[in-house]
């Protein structure tokens, strides 16, 4: 199984901000113990590369990506830190490129028909659908997959408890990516437990809605 269909398979993607490398193990250790073998870590701190690496030791079994990525340094620090896919805010070719080079998967942020379009030409055909709450939600995914049907969509920001069902339910949607299964305030009060009851809660969900 490739990491695209590891991520649908899941059809959660927690997105984590830690800033404490020393908690990476224990964040792990949450995920572990709710059965949720996926991430994606934002490198918007300036260890989260250590966390990556933190994490994967800790649950090898584990598939990590790195998020908020804008630059190609940061794409093969992600890959030495043991990063399998690649997100972006947005459309940047050469960041594609660069994932294509090094193996990894890359997930482009897109927001409308021209962004989606350019990833594709540069073969990517899973995209962040970047900010999926303000660009017209379950409504824009549809209308986005009639030109290009063989593109999945990963929906970020606007995506919560309330609103998951209906997109995990999408057969456009390959996964729901947001804080959801762990909060930050939860990952600072290192509340473990309930971030792994969080997580098992947002995977029962869409294991429902897609029986």
């Amino acid at each position: 199984m490739n990491t695209a269909e590891k991520i649908e398979k899941l059809g959660v993607l927690p997105i984590i901000r830690l800033e404490k490398v020393e908690n990476a193990r224990k964040l792990a250790a949450a995920f572990k113990q709710a059965g949720m073998p996926l991430a994606e870590v934002v490198f918007r701190t300036k260890d989260a590369d250590k966390v990556i690496s933190g994490m994967k030791e800790a649950f090898p079994e584990m598939t990590l990506g790195a998020g908020t990525i804008l630059t190609t340094a940061q794409v093969e620090r992600a890959q030495v830190a043991g990063a399998e896919f690649i997100l972006s805010p947005g459309t940047d070719t050469e960041i594609i490129d660069c994932c294509n080079a090094h193996h990894l998967l890359p997930i482009p942020g897109c927001a409308t028909a021209t962004d989606v379009q350019m990833s594709v030409k540069h073969g990517a055909n899973l995209v962040k659908f970047f900010p999926a709450g303000m660009m017209g939600g379950v409504n824009a995914i549809n209308a986005l997959s009639a030109p290009f049907a063989q593109v999945k969509f990963i929906p970020t920001n606007g995506v919560g408890f309330p609103t998951l069902s209906e997109y995990a339910a999408n057969p456009h949607v390959a996964a729901c990516a947001g804080i959801y299964p762990c909060p930050n305030e939860l990952i600072l009060t290192e509340n473990w437990d309930e971030i792994s009851r969080l997580c098992e809660k947002a995977l029962k969900i869409v294991e429902a809605v897609r029986a």
